[in-house]
């Protein structure tokens, strides 16, 4: 009994161990792993103690998964799938045509989250631009997300702020990285349940 119980702990520190460096090196912008740099200037670095506590607890990252229907300014919506992975998958009522910049909308977005602390995420999230007229893309935005969840997790609040780049250049690696449109905003929101 004793053998088969170390045994099964040894396997799970070995998953463990394996399974959150593959996720580090595919979000170090997030922890400090891989490039010194943020993507957008004066984001702040995650404390390092907290971070690992948080990102290493797989209890914690399934509370967050899940669906949220998520506020922003001008009361449109955003649906954000987030699931314990690490992966951010998102669309938006205004995708067809951005209020700010009408005749311009934008794609679905994709990307990775990953705990900064107690309840709260940093998120790093991709999607295309596009001219609604005849649907030819015009740039390539990159947003960072900072989100701090409720108690039970049922509810969100946070701000995002971003960078929009002309379509030839990679907004993780611009050519360029002073050719761009900021954009920011605000959010709150709620987690989508099966029966309230």
């Amino acid at each position: 009994m004793i053998r088969n119980n170390l045994f099964l702990f040894v396997l799970i520190v070995i998953f463990t161990t394996t399974h959150n460096k593959a996720f580090a090196l595919d979000s170090s912008f997030l922890v400090g792993t891989g490039s010194t740099t943020t993507a957008l200037e004066g984001e702040a670095q995650p404390d390092e103690t907290s971070t690992r506590k948080w990102s290493n607890n797989l209890i914690s990252r399934r509370r967050v998964a899940g669906t949220y229907l998520v506020r922003g300014k001008a009361d449109n919506f955003r649906i954000i799938t987030l699931t314990s992975d690490g992966t951010w998958l998102a669309v938006a009522s205004v995708q067809t045509s951005i209020p700010a910049d009408p005749g311009i909308g934008f794609s679905d977005q994709q990307g990775v989250w990953k705990f900064t602390g107690h309840r709260k995420i940093i998120a790093k999230v991709l999607d295309f631009s596009y001219a609604t007229a005849d649907g030819l893309q015009t740039g390539n935005s990159v947003s960072i997300y900072k989100l701090t969840f409720s108690r039970n997790f049922k509810k969100l609040k946070g701000a995002y702020s971003g960078k929009t780049f002309p379509k030839d250049q990679n907004p993780l690696d611009p050519k360029d990285p002073n050719d761009f449109t900021r954009f920011e905003g605000i959010v709150e929101g709620m987690r989508v349940t099966g029966h309230n």
